[in-house]
């Protein structure tokens, strides 16, 4: 066989191992308009189950709100969401964590976190609310916590420029913070979404940091599972923004 033989041989293999890979839906898989990168190690064919919005191409308008959200940490512990929950938070408003993981686990140390999944005399599963009230007062915040919080509230921080911070029954229980929320136009409370900043974004076919939910179920899902102590459980929300004022508020609605 000629060298010329084996390498148009060659270059055929190569052709229709590009083709196949090509209709199969795998290729470029990294985030642009018709594909998506489901995550950093593993790939998933274009969606079929899921809209993949892409968050950035929202504009606030009569029926909108969408806060401006550039960049949100995925965590890397099934325990430390209020961290990076407070990590994203700041980043929001311009902190530059440049540690990594190592941030990450400094946070949850700050906040007496558990990162292992076992809690102990001086570390809980999951930040209280009142922890992480306290950790962004040290950090030289002004933060209000409080319970039987309601969408109005959530909406009226939103349209201050200000994300707030909520932890719900999703997981278990996991903070989020509420970024934007639509009521589409209509009059009807059960056809609104609200919009997270999620440190756990899995499941939508597009790891944006940004998942969507309706606002009627958000509503009546709005409490902790098991990880709260009983005053802590019902429509929990941590207010944080720049500033100091040297003291944690609790609320009560």
């Amino acid at each position: 066989m000629q060298l010329r033989d084996i390498v148009l041989g060659i270059v055929l293999v190569i052709f229709l191992v590009f083709t196949a890979w090509t209709l199969s839906g795998y290729l470029g898989l990294t985030g642009t308009a018709d594909k998506i990168r489901y995550s950093t190690d593993s790939f998933l064919k274009e969606p079929q189950y899921y809209t993949g919005i892409d968050y950035t191409t929202l504009r606030s308008d009569y029926h909108l709100t969408a806060l401006p959200v550039k960049t949100v940490r995925q965590q890397v512990t099934n325990y430390t969401c209020g961290p990076v929950a407070a990590m994203n938070l700041m980043t929001y408003y311009g902190v530059n964590f440049t540690g990594g993981d190592s941030d990450e686990f400094r946070v949850s140390d700050e906040m007496h976190v558990s990162t292992t999944g076992v809690a102990n005399a001086t570390t809980t599963l999951g930040a209280t609310p009142v922890a992480m009230a306290s950790w962004f007062t040290d950090q030289g915040w002004n933060a209000t916590w409080g319970t039987n919080g309601s969408v109005q509230m959530l909406r009226e921080n939103l349209k201050e420029g200000k994300p707030t911070l909520v932890e719900w029954i999703d997981w278990g229980g996991h903070w989020v913070i509420v970024v934007g929320y639509d009521d589409r136009g209509t009059p009807l409370f059960w056809d609104d979404v609200i919009i997270f900043a999620d440190s756990s974004d899995c499941h939508d076919d597009r790891v944006d940091g940004i998942t969507y939910f309706n606002a009627g179920e958000f509503e009546a899902m709005w409490f902790d599972s098991h990880y709260f102590p009983e005053n802590m459980r019902n429509r929990v929300y941590v207010l944080a923004v720049p500033g100091s004022t040297g003291q944690v508020t609790p609320v009560e609605r």
